[in-house]
């Protein structure tokens, strides 16, 4: 990218992805703590280039609400999320178009 004189948009392939499969395979609400905790478990290297492992799994979360994959719900008196999406459902892109995912 640098060679072509463009810069890397600094995201991480496979995160979103990630945080959708662990909510998803949970079968519960889980809170972004508990996440982080399944990344540093099974998936370190997917939280190392964040400076802030909370803040990203909180925002990826937050954006599966906004696409209809989860639901903000509380749990132990704490902010947690469950997955609720059983068909593939239309998640917009960055650039305003739609495209399909699989649930």
């Amino acid at each position: 990218m640098e060679l072509v004189d463009r810069k890397s948009s600094g995201r991480q392939p496979g995160f979103t992805k990630a945080c959708r499969m662990i909510l998803m395979e949970a079968g519960r609400a889980m809170n972004a703590r508990d996440i982080c905790d399944y990344f540093q478990e099974k998936m370190p290297a997917l939280l190392a280039r964040h400076k802030d492992p909370m803040a990203s799994v909180t925002t990826v979360l937050n954006r599966l609400v906004e696409y209809g994959e989860a639901q903000p719900v509380v749990s132990n008196g704490r902010r947690a999320w469950l997955w609720i999406a059983d068909v593939p459902a239309e998640v917009p892109t960055t650039h305003g178009e739609s495209r399909l995912i699989a649930s």
